[in-house]
């Protein structure tokens, strides 16, 4: 007597996949060192840096969050969407209070900064605890003078809005283009931060689903990101593409941000700020034109029609074997992501990392001269972009996403969702399992199964990391 026996294998991760996100998420941890720590005003050239990095990072994201989707919500992944949003729940609260405590803990530390001339008339401010507790707006030092607000959470909220649409955008005909129209025209709505982001980066992610479940979109992901040379003289020219969409735009807007500053700044510069500024609702300075302007129109269109070919071209060059350092960081990339602003800008760190610097620059580093960031000079850049890359590498450590599990994925469904849920469909005496399986462009495949399928909604190693790259 022989009993039928199934396995259920996890899927092999794409080392290419996690040394891409592993890329991006460095981008995002160090410029969110220098968004806090560095002066606004940074050395000859990175702006120019910055202006390629806002083309890249958060729209790659967005894109490879696509790419990564399964348009099949299954229950698991219906599971995994409330998981989401209790995670995004979890954080919110974690950055509003630390909002609080660094109101009051910077607000201390500046008035007894011994040089301050005003910390006699130093006070807290009481209006520092903000509530009804903020969903949209900047939670984290939005009160402190020299800080800046870093929320992240909104790509959380962001990733469970696409992720319900993503059937949606499978079946529609022209799901890029319509996705791109609806993000042109939520600059006519009074989306502002958190919401708009919704709206605006969902192009991006269209594109990414498009990329992995339409034939047209997986012969371009195989042609011009996995670009597999077929002989010696087409490798030298897949080199030369990879060097015209990315290497070259990186190299001349250094270089002009470098020899001409202010021109750049005037121009090009502000032309992808300001439309990076708006896909967030909110103007890049006062004295910009607002983001319901014709001008707002035009830059966040050429800003979606750049970012394209910086993204193709990274991609690119991202190595397909696993890099220790950047493969493991991909695989933790949402808990870096999440965990990166609690570490690095909470008031400990605040006050232990303003010290060292006023101190290593002798007091002329603040650039108020109270010891409290913004830094500025070129032993502050360095220091800080070094304090980024070592709390990158410590968040990229296993051991956060195993011990933090229940804030990156708090156990609610099963206190919430029934325990166990039939998936089978009778039709006559036969039964029906609704199973993923080869999609050409979103449709559900149903295969024959003479057994019934039961869930448990159990703690699970599927994340919003944890899919393969498809065959193409």
């Amino acid at each position: 007597m022989s009993a039928t026996k199934t396995t259920t294998t996890t899927p092999l991760r794409s080392p290419f996949l996690d040394n891409c996100k592993g890329l991006l998420i460095l981008c995002v941890v160090w410029y969110h060192c220098l968004v806090v720590y560095y002066s606004p005003t940074l050395p000859l050239g990175l702006p120019g840096l910055e202006s390629v990095l806002l083309l890249l990072v958060m729209p790659g994201f967005s894109l490879l969050s696509g790419y990564l989707s399964n348009p099949i919500l299954n229950p698991k992944r219906q599971d995994n969407l409330l998981s989401t949003f209790a995670a995004f729940v979890v954080f919110q609260l974690l950055n509003w209070v630390m909002g609080i405590a660094n109101a009051v803990g910077l607000t201390l530390y500046i008035s007894t900064y011994p040089t301050n001339s005003t910390r006699a008339n130093a006070t807290i401010n009481t209006t520092t605890v903000p509530y009804p507790i903020p969903i949209f707006f900047p939670t984290v030092m939005s009160h402190i003078p020299d800080t800046k607000a870093l929320p992240v959470t909104w790509f959380l909220l962001a990733l469970l809005f696409w992720r319900m649409l993503t059937p949606l955008i499978v079946r529609m005909r022209r799901p890029i283009m319509t996705c791109l129209i609806v993000g042109m025209l939520g600059l006519c709505t009074d989306l502002g931060f958190g919401s708009q982001n919704i709206v605006s980066f969902l192009p991006w992610y269209a594109m990414g689903v498009s990329l992995r479940h339409t034939t047209s979109g997986q012969l371009f992901w195989h042609q011009w990101v996995l670009r597999p040379p077929r002989s010696y003289a087409k490798a030298w020219a897949q080199v030369t593409v990879s060097i015209f969409l990315v290497t070259v735009p990186l190299l001349g807007s250094v270089l002009v941000s470098w020899l001409h500053p202010q021109w750049w700044s005037n121009n090009i510069g502000y032309v992808v700020s300001h439309g990076y500024s708006c896909l967030y609702g909110l103007p890049p300075t006062a004295t910009a034109q607002q983001c319901t302007s014709w001008y707002a129109f035009g830059t966040r269109l050429l800003f979606y029609l750049l970012s394209l070919p910086i993204i193709v071209g990274t991609l690119r060059l991202v190595p397909r074997r696993p890099v220790k350092i950047l493969t493991n960081a991909g695989v933790n990339s949402v808990a870096i992501y999440l965990f990166h602003p609690l570490a690095l800008f909470n008031v400990v760190t605040l006050v232990l990392v303003s010290t060292s610097l006023d101190r290593i620059t002798k007091g002329q580093g603040a650039v108020h001269g109270h010891g409290a960031p913004p830094f500025q000079g070129a032993v502050s850049f360095v220091l800080v972009s070094l304090l980024g890359v070592m709390v990158f590498c410590l968040l990229g450590l296993d051991c956060w996403r195993c011990c933090c599990w229940m804030c990156l994925r708090p156990p609610i469904v099963r206190g919430i969702m029934v325990q166990r849920m039939k998936l089978s469909v009778v039709k006559g005496e036969e039964k029906k399992e609704l199973e993923e399986g080869e999609d050409d462009g979103g449709g559900l495949v149903r295969r024959n199964s003479s057994k019934t399928r039961f869930v448990d909604h159990k703690h699970d190693g599927h994340s919003i990391n944890a899919v393969n790259e498809p065959l193409l």
